[in-house]
């Protein structure tokens, strides 16, 4: 990746390119046969809210404000905006 230069504001894919992937801790701890089949954005997005109990798993976005996807909703999202925006903010917060 070229340094950006006065004239030149890096795209989000590029400032985020050096951000090590977000990884949900409760996701990471599930049995594989109860997180999303197939995979959703939702998994890797920082902006998720992942919980799990005896009702099933669910993840709540914190950008959009609902639910995204549940046991009961297995909505497969493949891209979204939100997960850039929260990603930026991670930087932003990183001091980046």
């Amino acid at each position: 990746m070229s340094e950006p230069t006065d004239t030149q504001t890096p795209t989000p894919s590029e400032a985020l390119a050096d951000l090590p992937p977000y990884v949900s801790p409760t996701l990471e701890k599930l049995d594989a046969r109860l997180r999303p089949s197939p995979s959703t954005v939702c998994e890797a997005c920082p902006g998720s809210v992942w919980f799990a109990g005896k009702d099933g798993v669910k993840c709540f976005c914190r950008v959009m404000h609902l639910i995204t996807w549940s046991s009961e909703e297995p909505n497969a999202m493949t891209a979204c905006d939100g997960e850039v925006m929260a990603n930026l903010a991670r930087l932003q917060e990183a001091g980046q």
